[in-house]
């Protein structure tokens, strides 16, 4: 039996994202030891990494136009 490891990873890992995103969705966090629910976060932290340069940086990386300036 012959498989091409290429296409055979890029299918795990597609495959694996999708599982974990279903196992997170799933995962009733408000119930795991130790979790205070009224601290649990509905989106992204407020730090720098969300930050206008991170983005920047890696839209450039990319090889993308940075982003229009909305102010």
């Amino acid at each position: 039996m012959y498989a091409d490891p290429g296409p055979l990873i890029d299918q795990l890992i597609a495959h694996t994202a999708e599982l974990l995103n279903e196992v997170m969705a799933l995962t009733p966090v408000e119930r795991l030891p130790d979790v205070d629910p009224t601290t649990l976060q509905s989106g992204p932290p407020d730090d720098d990494i969300f930050g206008e340069w991170p983005r920047t940086s890696i839209r450039l990386q990319l090889g993308l136009p940075p982003a229009a300036r909305t102010d």
